[in-house]
């Protein structure tokens, strides 16, 4: 549910600042956009065969990724409309990783061979940060200046939980035991680490 506009606590943020920020977001949705893609369509050998032994574990989660491939392609698309359109500014020059070590996490995930342990450290801890960055923008941006950035703000807080306990169902039923949980749990350890102790993905992200 969208918070109240009496309860935010808007701060003034300059132009070249929320740029930044756009860029930084565009950044890692198109990043999850090609991610879920590519797992969306990697060759049944690279899910573990003693993952949910005996389901229909591959086609569920094919479906899966390709939905959220799409979904996060559709939200980098829309950071990347608000980006600014002015003279002596290179729009596509803000699309980069932000600061701190992020974009580690992003390399772990994509050096992961198998599927359903790659899913299991999107879903924890990556995007819960993701979105813990996405509501601490929300509380904070001002609802006079900031408009079109809340529009996308807004839109994915409503989606991004529904999309994590998917994922988690998925999981639940692939991965709850034996080796499968190990290395689930192993990938969780070292992205935590990347990400650091903050709940955001920003290094910078404020306490809730």
């Amino acid at each position: 549910m969208t918070e109240p506009a009496t309860l935010r606590t808007a701060e003034f943020r300059r132009i070249g600042d929320l740029a930044v920020r756009c860029g930084h977001y565009c950044w890692l949705e198109e990043q999850l956009f090609a991610l879920t893609g590519r797992w969306a369509s990697t060759p049944a050998a690279s899910i573990s065969p003693g993952m949910g032994a005996g389901k229909t574990i591959d086609p569920e989660i094919r479906v899966l990724c390709s939905e959220m491939s799409s979904w996060h392609g559709f939200v980098a698309r829309q950071w990347r409309d608000r980006l600014p359109v002015r003279a002596g500014v290179d729009a596509g020059a803000l699309v980069v990783p932000p600061s701190g070590r992020v974009g580690q996490a992003i390399e772990l995930l994509g050096a992961q061979p198998d599927v359903l342990v790659a899913l299991g450290g999107l879903v924890e801890p990556f995007l819960p940060a993701l979105l813990a960055s996405y509501e601490d923008d929300d509380a904070h941006a001002s609802p006079v200046s900031e408009l079109p950035v809340l529009a996308v703000l807004e839109l994915v807080r409503q989606r991004a939980p529904h999309e994590i306990e998917a994922a988690r169902g998925v999981l639940k039923r692939g991965a709850e035991a034996g080796t499968a949980a190990e290395k689930v749990a192993d990938l969780r350890a070292r992205l935590q680490r990347a990400l650091g102790v903050n709940r955001g993905i920003f290094p910078a992200a404020r306490a809730s």
